[in-house]
């Protein structure tokens, strides 16, 4: 299998610098997504997972025109949660994107955490995403593209690596990137590359990271 980390493109939050309500990509972030969508498309990709965060649906929405299949919308795929964030509820979800499937989870009220994650469950959910990719498409010759933000990435790459999470060290990974791993089972992969944008403009890249807690 092959597993392409995608981040979402650049959102209002990043621009801002800020957490709060979640926030829908910028104009710039559109551009950079349309790009990355062709990209994804001449990857071959199989399958495509996704958080249903509202930058990250806008970012899936693009790139679903250039595919044959819809994406699998999860909060386990989610960003890191903290104190000041909020997402939206599925009710104004589904108004919006209304190709989108939710999971039944995501049907009472608030489905967000109401507290910030701790490490532990931080990790915990990074094995689960791992887990359930290796599930679907293990020993499958496959090529699955997962639609995420940067914390998360940083949570996987780290668990895979056999490190214990550490919020203050980052896999670095910018708007729009791709970050390719092949994968031959649960302990056996080769980090092809990181952080790639060479199907961006240069003009485009944006590096979209908030250094923040909580």
């Amino acid at each position: 299998m092959i597993l392409y980390l995608i981040r979402h493109g650049q959102s209002k939050g990043n621009v801002l610098g800020k957490a709060g309500l979640d926030p829908p990509l910028t104009p710039l972030g559109v551009k950079q997504i349309h790009q990355a969508a062709r990209r994804l498309q001449s990857e071959g990709i199989t399958h495509l997972y996704g958080s249903p965060l509202y930058r990250a649906l806008e970012t899936m929405e693009i790139c679903r025109d250039s595919l044959s299949f819809e994406p699998v919308i999860s909060p386990l795929f989610c960003e890191i949660w903290g104190e000041n964030w909020r997402a939206r509820p599925v009710e104004e979800l589904q108004i919006r994107f209304r190709w989108a499937s939710f999971p039944p989870s995501m049907s009472n009220g608030q489905w967000w955490p109401r507290q910030a994650e701790e490490e532990s469950q931080i990790e915990a959910r990074a094995r689960a995403v791992w887990d359930l990719i290796m599930q679907n498409h293990r020993g499958e010759n496959q090529c699955v593209g997962l639609i995420s933000h940067i914390e998360m990435g940083n949570a996987m790459l780290q668990g895979l690596f056999g490190m214990k999470y550490d919020r203050n060290l980052y896999f670095h990974q910018r708007n729009a990137a791709f970050t390719r791993l092949d994968v031959q089972s649960e302990t056996m992969f080769c980090l092809n590359y990181l952080n790639d944008v060479s199907h961006l403009s240069p003009n485009l890249w944006t590096e979209g990271t908030i250094k923040k807690k909580g």
